[in-house]
């Protein structure tokens, strides 16, 4: 416990001496964490095997794209559930391996039919919701494993 309050402190240590300005850089922060673990294992594993240099990215993820906005239908809200893959892409760059533009379409089809409750109880007529944009929609990537 005191030796990862140690790793801690002297991870802080460095966050504060590299400062949150513009010389901020999270590699480095990144880095000398992996180096004070690396440390700490071969001191604790001595005839263990060296660690390997990078981290492995790999995981298992689910996609997930949705409108939040809550006059849509929850089983409506849905445009997008990928399957789960075995991936080592970013979240960026799983978003544009989806066809978001295609799916947008087909969804405002629908959108466009649905109530917006609050309109219409000030206007006091059914207002229909517009249809969205990219910007409206909300990704969440699922990591289900890391490897």
């Amino acid at each position: 416990m005191i030796e990862t309050a140690a790793m801690a402190s002297a991870l802080l240590g460095d966050a504060t001496r590299y400062g949150a300005g513009e010389h901020w850089n999270e590699a480095i922060l990144g880095q000398k964490a992996n180096e004070v673990l690396r440390e700490e294992f071969q001191k604790r594993n001595p005839f263990a095997r060296q660690l390997p240099n990078k981290i492995m990215s790999k995981r298992l993820v689910r996609v997930f794209l949705v409108d939040p906005n809550e006059n849509v239908p929850v089983l409506e809200s849905v445009l997008y559930q990928s399957p789960e893959k075995l991936t080592d892409l970013t979240d960026q760059e799983l978003y544009f391996e989806m066809p978001v533009q295609q799916l947008l379409n087909e969804f405002n089809i629908r959108r466009v039919t649905f109530l917006d409750k609050k309109a219409s109880a000030t206007r006091g007529k059914d207002v229909f919701l517009e249809p969205a944009r990219i910007r409206d929609l909300q990704m969440t990537v699922l990591n289900i494993a890391s490897f």
